[in-house]
């Protein structure tokens, strides 16, 4: 895998994995293209196919085994709760390691919402 994406020293996600997932210039990599939204339950939540970056690309990106993510929007006193779950991962070394990658990417690309939401300032994805 790509160290860009993958600190093989460590086995842990870099510090650039959300923001290097999407390249809108490219269209064969990197990319969600072809995933569907599967589900839409206005205006609670939605459930979409998700294909992983190129270093999972083997393990994850053929269409049989597209994992899905739903999202989910509780509101709250304070504002809404967003609740993500991702789901369809296998059991294997490879899967794992595309999964503990997602865990993190997830986690940094909420956590850069929040802050985008509540401030302005945030990463952001696919500059």
């Amino acid at each position: 895998m790509s160290s860009s994406y993958w600190n093989s020293a460590s086995g842990r996600p870099s510090s650039e994995t959300p923001t290097d997932f999407c390249h809108p210039a490219s269209k064969d990599s990197m990319s969600t293209i072809g995933c569907k939204i599967v589900r839409y339950d206005e205006p609670r939540s939605f459930t979409f196919q998700w294909k992983g970056p190129d270093p999972f690309a083997e393990t994850m990106n053929r269409q049989e085994r597209l994992t899905l993510v739903k999202v989910t929007l509780e509101p709250t006193d304070r504002g809404t709760t967003v609740r993500l779950e991702h789901s369809g991962w296998k059991d294997t070394e490879a899967w794992k390691q595309a999964r503990q990658w997602h865990v993190e990417a997830w986690r940094q690309m909420l956590a850069s919402l929040k802050a985008m939401l509540e401030s302005g300032e945030g990463a952001g994805c696919c500059p």
